[in-house]
């Protein structure tokens, strides 16, 4: 599943409409593995409706998460890119 932002405050995954985060959120019910593809640029976003928490996914899969904040165990970070603190 993807996703237009991740806050990563709260942990808020987000979608830009409510149709399409009532689809994600049947996906996520129905789904054997619960996986999420996001690249850096969505870190720190917040979307329109928040349709899941980074903590009900099995794995979330970036390229980037943000040092000032807590890595959740389930986040696996598939590059190096470091992300500075928001101003």
């Amino acid at each position: 599943i993807g996703c237009v932002g991740v806050d990563v405050q709260n942990g808020t995954i987000s979608a830009g409409d409510i149709e399409t985060a009532s689809i994600k959120r049947i996906a996520m019910k129905n789904a054997n593995r619960k996986l999420l593809l996001v690249d850096s640029t969505k870190m720190n976003t917040k979307g329109f409706y928040g349709f899941e928490t980074l903590k009900s996914f099995d794995a979330v899969f970036t390229d980037a998460f943000p040092e000032w904040v807590e890595k959740p165990d389930n986040v696996i970070i598939c590059g190096t890119t470091v992300l500075p603190e928001p101003s």
